[in-house]
């Protein structure tokens, strides 16, 4: 007889069925019980109560100024996931109507996915949630307020495992992304870490998503006139991944921290594009956040305090050539990473892969008015990082375990037992008939091996 549930919002295809099939065993070797997998199936049929909730939440969409960033129903955060959805859709930033029909349907499907969820059987243990920074979040939040298993894998990340046990039942997906330790490091694992940031600001290596982005020379300019450095990110992937911070997306931010830059005419601005504008690697998200980039040169005014470059370049080479006085400014990027590490003083929201209050590498805000605040701060009432915190970040970031650089990374585990020098065909995982057959010796390897390497958190 068959006691604990399994569900998965994802169906057992490509990589993923070895990924759910990996979790189960590692659920199934603890309870020593036998697990049946249910694939997760929302119905679009709304309770009188929930439609009573999306009717109101319609009316003040179009009546009330940003209504649509502070959405909960029953304790459950709709907001953040809604407008991470919406955002996918790169017409939801050139079209005012288009953005409303996606938010409009994304919240009727949020509220469908958790009505769903209340009519789940009561003897699931455990489930494994994908992309939670998008709708699949209301369910990481309703599975952990019912103390329920939760399983996923999301950079920087690798494959973790929520436990019932755990006290917090109002975090949310983006909360247990984030890096919090500190570490007592010695000499050794320094020089470790510090290769291994190497690694990335030089050879484009161990992150995933740089591995094929292809760098222009730098410009020529004058570098060292400029006393602000921008990134800018993404417009359509993982919006909100670590929550809302007074921006509904990067656009938002963007055009806040250029105008406000911009009142001082004493500042002078450098803007620059996300590499991965220009990956034909990404495929359509490239494409898309190169129009809406392009979108937004074209309405911003044009002024000879900002300077735009808007072609893929190295962020060393850039580095290098900035006075150590500019200040780096990002959202959530990794540039800053590379920044402390070249000596600068940066500025970046709270909501970002580590725990700000605990890791203090950046000054950060929380909100509109601190932002705009800390904006008009010059460069010597900013701080630098704490190299004791800066250096825990990237252990736990690069070195540690099951993180994207660790040893026992999943995707580094299946590499080295497929025996695949390029890292980037670990992608494409379909295409090896080794791989498929669920009765191979390697196919069997796989999941044992990653069913006993998952973090816990």
């Amino acid at each position: 007889m068959i006691n604990y549930l399994f569900y998965s919002t994802r169906p057992l295809e490509g990589p993923y069925k070895i990924i759910i099939k990996s979790l189960v065993k590692n659920l199934e070797d603890e309870f020593k019980k036998k697990v049946e997998i249910t694939i997760f199936k929302k119905n679009n049929v709304l309770n009188l109560n929930s439609y009573f909730f999306y009717i109101k939440n319609l009316f003040k969409l179009f009546f009330y100024n940003n209504s649509y960033s502070n959405v909960k129903y029953q304790g459950i955060d709709l907001s953040t996931h809604v407008l991470s959805e919406t955002f996918r859709d790169y017409r939801s930033y050139t079209n005012k109507l288009i953005f409303y029909k996606n938010y409009i349907k994304n919240l009727y499907f949020a509220l469908g996915i958790l009505n769903t969820a209340k009519k789940l059987p009561v003897n699931i243990t455990a489930v494994y949630i994908d992309h939670g920074m998008y709708l699949n979040g209301i369910l990481f939040q309703f599975f952990l307020k019912k103390k329920i298993i939760i399983y996923s894998n999301n950079l920087p990340r690798g494959l973790f495992r929520v436990n019932a046990s755990i006290k917090n039942k109002n975090a949310s997906y983006g909360d247990f992304l984030r890096f919090h330790k500190t570490y007592r490091l010695n000499k050794k694992k320094i020089r470790e870490v510090n290769t291994s940031l190497k690694k990335i600001i030089y050879k484009n290596e161990i992150i995933p998503w740089i591995r094929k982005t292809k760098y222009n020379k730098i410009k020529k300019l004058n570098y060292s006139k400029f006393t602000h450095v921008v990134y800018a990110h993404s417009f359509t992937d993982a919006q909100l991944i670590f929550g809302y911070d007074g921006f509904i997306n990067s656009k938002d931010w963007l055009t806040f921290t250029l105008s406000n830059l911009l009142k001082d005419g004493k500042n002078n601005i450098l803007l620059k594009a996300h590499p991965n504008f220009y990956n034909k690697s990404m495929g359509n998200q490239s494409i898309w956040d190169k129009k809406i980039f392009d979108l937004f040169k074209n309405e911003i005014s044009q002024t000879k305090n900002l300077t735009i470059l808007d072609v893929p370049i190295k962020n060393y080479e850039l580095l290098n050539k900035l006075n150590k006085k500019t200040i780096l400014i990002s959202h959530h990027s990794n540039a800053l990473l590379e920044g402390i590490y070249f000596g600068f003083k940066c500025i970046s929201s709270k909501k970002i892969f580590w725990e700000c209050s605990k890791l203090k590498l950046t000054n950060y805000w929380s909100n509109n008015s601190q932002y705009a605040k800390l904006l008009k701060k010059n460069w010597k009432n900013l701080k630098f990082a704490k190299k004791k915190d800066f250096y825990s970040l990237l252990y736990e970031y690069l070195i540690s375990d099951y993180n994207v650089g660790g040893k026992k990374y999943f995707l580094t585990l299946i590499q080295k037992i497929l025996n695949i020098k390029n890292f980037n065909k670990i992608y494409r995982l379909i295409t090896y008939s080794k791989f498929n057959n669920r009765n191979s010796n390697v196919f069997k390897k796989i999941i044992y091996t990653l069913a006993n390497n998952i973090e816990e958190l």
